[in-house]
């Protein structure tokens, strides 16, 4: 018999939340050594410290090409001069023309 999903969502929950409530009820009688403490925090850091060089560089090729790639259709031509229309929307975004 397979349960419906609404009721795996659930049971999942309900098992997420006693195993969270298990792993208190441990450390609250069975300290966690200090050395397993230094290891999960320098894990963490260096996981965070990928992080922000993963968005440093995502940042730095933002400000290289703003805009899309070179030969995406929405890629500005820059040898041709604006239109009127063009301008005219440039000047209310007040990108300067």
């Amino acid at each position: 018999m397979r349960l419906p999903e609404s009721a795996r969502s659930a049971l999942r929950r309900v098992l997420l939340r006693a195993l969270y409530a298990l792993g208190l009820y441990g450390t609250a009688f069975f300290p966690i050594p200090a050395g397993a403490l230094r290891a999960l925090h320098a894990e963490s850091a260096a996981a965070s410290l990928r992080r922000r060089r993963l968005l440093a560089v995502i940042a730095r090729q933002a400000a290289e090409s703003p805009g899309p790639p070179a030969g995406h259709p929405e890629r500005l031509v820059t040898g041709v001069p604006l239109d009127a229309v063009e301008r005219t929307l440039w000047q209310q975004l007040d990108l300067g023309a």
